[in-house]
């Protein structure tokens, strides 16, 4: 008979991803988070295996309409530190996310040599709503200086899904409105690649030398601006370029 009850891993490392398994057949369970398969606890496709970082708004333990400080530091890896009243929201139109005001909440967390900076490869996934987006910019998570081709910035500009390094922005498709659609980035060494909804959108070759400071979460990583106004449920960092199978995988997997 198999065994029955849960499981529940432990941050070991700034890469592991932390998660709760329950069920009643302990050689074959599933999560959102992991997978375990003939006893093994792996990563599902969907998940980058690349991934440095996942913010996760499901592992946010507060009641709904509760301040969500901090981001959730066992699953980061990370020790953010909340500005402003960001509210966490159970079941939010089908995903527990983080709710931003677009005024004044962001997070920020210190130094950290995992993220991706100079011209090294990288990806960022995304899973964010907002009823509506205004003519202005609304970051999600980014890092770097003001200065030439320095920095990340996954945002919505003038209505539009794009990825900026300082004084280079790739400005993608129209981004969805009252409802949940996925976006993100990607570049190999040459090319950057924009994603929305699993499909790749728009491309150029910029160049970058990105720095390791100013990291934000709902905000501008270069100045006091770019409030994200809307819900992120997940926050994806990788150190490679994933390909459009990955980015597909990811959109089909959270929302079909």
């Amino acid at each position: 008979m198999a065994d029955t009850g849960s499981f529940r891993t432990e941050k070991q490392s700034p890469t592991d991803q932390i998660a709760e398994i329950s069920g009643s057949d302990w050689n074959n369970a599933s999560l959102d988070n992991l997978e375990l398969k003939n006893g093994v606890l792996s990563i599902p496709a969907a998940i980058p295996q690349s991934s440095i970082y996942r913010w996760w708004g499901g592992n946010i333990t507060v009641a709904d309409g509760s301040n969500a400080d901090p981001w959730p530091e066992e699953l980061a890896g990370i020790d953010t530190s909340a500005m402003g009243g960001q509210t966490f929201r159970e079941g939010y139109i089908g995903f527990d996310a983080v709710e931003f005001d677009g005024v004044d909440d962001y997070y920020t967390w210190s130094p950290d040599s995992q993220l991706p900076i100079g011209d090294e490869t990288f990806s960022l996934m995304t899973l964010v709503y907002s009823s509506s987006w205004g003519s202005g910019s609304y970051d999600i998570v980014g890092w770097g200086n003001s200065s030439s081709n320095d920095g990340h910035g996954l945002m919505i500009r003038g209505g539009n899904v794009s990825h900026r390094t300082y004084g280079n922005t790739l400005l993608g498709s129209a981004a969805p409105t009252s409802e949940w659609f996925t976006f993100g980035v990607s570049y190999d060494g040459s090319t950057r690649n924009l994603y929305l909804n699993g499909s790749q959108d728009t491309s150029d070759s910029p160049s970058y030398s990105v720095s390791d400071n100013n990291h934000t979460i709902g905000r501008s990583p270069f100045d006091s601006s770019g409030y994200f106004d809307g819900c992120v449920a997940e926050i994806i960092v990788c150190n490679d370029a994933e390909d459009a199978q990955a980015f597909g995988n990811y959109h089909s997997n959270r929302l079909g």
